[in-house]
């Protein structure tokens, strides 16, 4: 079992935010969409000022931390994956093949993007695009980068950093099945994102409303700033099965293993083993009416089957105020 231990944690958003194991990406997932993504990265940093070019997921640089208290962000730079502007802006002075049929290709140098200006061999000019552009791969971010500036006060021989993301989505389902006077119970977590990635993580289901720092996705991606301070975590025990542990009316579940997580594509895993309980039939009988019985006892509303006839005999009642009865067997 793993337990976590925390305390010390404020801010505008509570997060609960644990050391990932070496080598390791590790998430809190939000029911809103927001992820806590914490990685461990095997860049080490000296003592002062570090300069790191990094590919991370997802990230609103405002939100950017490290859980290392002997390291702190001095600044982050975030460019996100190249679209057709950002990729022809970045081939100015460049000459490229543009593909204007089947088979059929040309080829002229990018003098501006916007407005869209072409020079063709022959020293022409193009105020649109002569075909769709083929650009080589050093032109194309495929993914988030991130140029990060950290000051450390010692020497550090991993780089551990945490941020907030939005993408990622999780649902519970329980299952019960009645087998005679027991049932057995199984619950099932999916997770299912929308644009994040991450291999071999670590996964905690955060489940209770917490107060959201900014609202929307663009102000999300443009305004504020969101700030955490990392308690003090202790890793008790390795983690074998899944856990619960409540923070105020936070509820923190524990995954069991590790989940590969990319868009599109639901990951369903089991809560917790299936396991038996004993099942007691309740039946709820509405009534307009408190009861007394002629013996001069009042109904409590809960009464047992009869041996024989399977239900109490009725009792003679007279009242006005309104109450239900249940009969369990």
């Amino acid at each position: 079992m793993n337990k976590w231990v925390v305390s010390g944690a404020w801010g505008v958003v509570a997060m609960l935010v644990a050391m990932p194991l070496a080598g390791q990406t590790s998430l809190s997932i939000y029911r809103d969409g927001r992820v806590v993504v914490r990685q461990s990265l095997p860049q080490a940093l000296q003592r002062g000022r570090n300069a790191l070019t990094l590919k991370l997921e997802g990230l609103d640089p405002a939100t950017l931390f490290s859980p290392d208290t002997s390291v702190a962000v001095a600044s982050a730079t975030v460019r996100y994956p190249s679209d057709k502007g950002q990729a022809l802006a970045g081939a100015v002075g460049q000459t490229l093949s543009f593909v204007r049929a089947k088979g059929d290709t040309i080829r002229a140098t990018v003098v501006r993007a916007d407005p869209p200006q072409f020079r063709l061999s022959d020293g022409r000019l193009l105020l649109e695009s002569p075909g769709e552009p083929l650009f080589p791969a050093e032109l194309v971010r495929t993914s988030p980068e991130a140029a990060i500036v950290l000051d450390a006060s010692r020497a550090r021989q991993r780089t551990e950093l945490a941020y907030v993301a939005q993408g990622i989505t999780w649902e519970a389902l329980y299952q019960v099945v009645l087998t005679g006077a027991r049932c057995q119970v199984s619950g099932t977590a999916t997770v299912t994102s929308q644009g994040l990635r991450a291999d071999s993580a670590d996964v905690q289901l955060v489940a209770g409303a917490i107060q959201r720092a900014r609202q929307g996705k663009a102000e999300w991606m443009t305004r504020g700033v969101l700030a955490a301070q990392m308690g003090r975590v202790s890793n008790v025990e390795e983690a074998s099965v899944t856990t619960e542990e409540s923070v105020g009316e936070t509820h923190v579940y524990q995954l069991a293993g590790r989940l590969s997580i990319e868009p599109g594509v639901p990951v369903a895993t089991a809560l917790f083993p299936r396991s038996s309980t004993p099942v007691t039939q309740e039946l709820i009988v509405p009534s307009r009416t408190a009861c007394r019985c002629r013996s001069g006892t009042r109904s409590s509303g809960r009464r047992r089957r009869h041996s024989a006839t399977g239900l109490s005999p009725p009792a003679q009642c007279s009242s006005t105020r309104p109450t239900r009865a249940a009969v369990y067997s």
